[in-house]
């Protein structure tokens, strides 16, 4: 029960409470004022239509007093409604409840309406206290029934809107964490999809006797998953930084294939500052060698380039391989990955592409939005 939470608590109330508990009170007392002015004035005009004397203020105050007694009776209608709410667990306790207090309240105004018409309003009653107790109870019941199921649908509209809200709240922060646990398994793939390849390369160097060159790839190797492999090191970088590491990527693919592959650089001079994924750019430049480079025989050129486009960066990497026979497909598991990452990271405008390069292999295309970090 938001509005009145302090009755729940039978201890005594903290200067919090008391503060706290104030704007409360005159909200109710705001609140009932209107009903009771409003029947005082009514009274008033009544009898300036009529043109009978305007009666005291005495006359007036056992209306007012009705409905002022509603300013303490209503936290307590509060308080009953979120004890007992309307649910269909149970059907009959929580109506017994309620039907209880709506003939208790309407007992406890008639014996207020009744006390102030003699001692303050100074008039007779026009039958015994007694009878005259039971004609205002069954007269006033219907009303008093109305104004308490009025208050307890408001706590009930209330009570639903706040669990809509938790609701909301919880369902909003399990999809939170849903993707960040998403997004840190695809981070967790990243990793060990690279290291694979990289030590498939120091295997064929092996293999082919080339100990000098497995040694270079061991040591590039190590440098970049120092880096990696970093406690503190951010989910985003700058672009120079991630240059760096698919240099390396590329040096080793280089001591692999020796002469036959060649790397080139096209990277706008702005772009070098933009903040990008760690190890973005890895992907793309493994699928332009082993779709490229590794299917001729021939030499080979990997093209990397960056590129601002309005608020967007564009990542590029192409080969001038004998390209894809059939139909492009770009659902490997690297670029596979990537697309997920960026798609985490930075919404559905973010993603990557694969297309025929015009040099007559293949381009992927990482696009994302452009910051600086």
């Amino acid at each position: 029960m938001p509005a009145f939470d302090h009755l729940n608590d039978p201890g005594e109330p903290s200067d919090d409470d008391a503060t706290v508990a104030n704007p409360r009170v005159v909200t109710l007392v705001a609140i009932w004022s209107v009903f009771a002015w409003y029947t005082a004035l009514n009274v008033e005009a009544t009898a300036f239509i009529n043109g009978t004397p305007y009666p005291g203020w005495r006359a007036i105050v056992p209306g007012l007093a009705e409905w002022y007694l509603w300013v303490p009776l209503t936290p307590i209608v509060l308080w009953l409604a979120a004890r007992y709410p309307l649910t269909r667990r149970r059907r009959w306790q929580p109506w017994l409840v309620h039907v209880s207090a709506v003939f208790a309240i309407t007992l406890i105004r008639g014996l207020v309406y009744a006390s102030t018409t003699l001692v303050i309003a100074r008039a007779a009653l026009p039958l015994p206290i007694g009878p005259y107790l039971i004609r205002i109870f069954i007269g006033y019941l219907p009303f008093a029934a109305a104004i308490y199921g009025a208050i307890l649908a408001v706590q009930t509209a209330a009570a639903y809107a706040s669990r809509s809200r938790a609701d909301t709240l919880r369902a909003a922060r399990l999809e939170t964490q849903l993707a960040r646990a998403e997004f840190a398994a695809l981070k967790s793939n990243v990793h060990p999809h690279f290291l694979f390849n990289a030590l498939h390369s120091v295997g064929a160097l092996v293999r082919a006797r080339d100990h000098d060159g497995a040694v270079q790839v061991i040591t590039e190797l190590s440098e970049i998953l120092r880096a990696l492999l970093r406690r503190d090191a951010p989910d985003e970088i700058p672009l120079r930084d991630e240059l760096a590491l698919v240099e390396r990527y590329l040096t080793i693919e280089r001591v692999r294939f020796r002469d036959r592959l060649d790397v080139q650089w096209d990277i706008a001079p702005e772009t070098m500052d933009a903040g990008v994924p760690r190890l973005i750019l890895q992907p793309l430049a493994e699928n332009a060698i082993r779709h490229g480079i590794g299917q001729s025989s021939a030499a080979g050129r990997v093209t990397v380039a960056a590129t601002r486009r309005g608020d967007w960066l564009e990542l590029a990497v192409s080969d001038d391989g004998p390209g894809p026979s059939g139909v492009i497909s770009s659902n490997g598991i690297g670029l596979t990955t990537a697309r997920a990452r960026l798609l985490h990271a930075y919404g559905p405008d973010a993603g990557v592409t694969l297309t025929r390069a015009p040099t007559g292999g293949a381009e992927a295309v990482a696009r994302l939005p452009f910051r600086h970090v």
